[in-house]
């Protein structure tokens, strides 16, 4: 985020050294603050996809864990049971 400041600072800099009826304008927006605030709000929510995105793939990962352990106990203390019982292979995931 600081390299989009500086890049604005820089070429702000450059319409006042070179510019002098456009620096002092009140009218013309120099500062771009519609293209930052913009690209700004762009950033969070791409971040925020992310966090959301990482935190059901992991949530996804222990629910699998827990049902290959449920899975593997029942199969380990009921000899009878078969695959049908199953979680993972009731809803047909596998």
């Amino acid at each position: 985020m600081n390299y989009i400041g500086r890049y604005y600072s820089k070429k702000l800099e450059n319409i006042i050294k070179y510019d002098r009826a456009l620096a002092e304008s009140m009218v013309e927006d120099n500062n771009n603050i519609n293209e930052l605030v913009m690209t700004d709000n762009i950033l969070k929510t791409l971040k925020l996809v992310i966090i959301i995105v990482n935190i059901s793939y992991f949530v996804g990962f222990g629910f699998l864990i827990l049902s290959e352990l449920q899975t593997d106990y029942d199969n380990y203390f009921d000899e009878k049971a078969s695959s049908e019982n199953s979680l993972l292979d009731y809803y047909e995931i596998k």
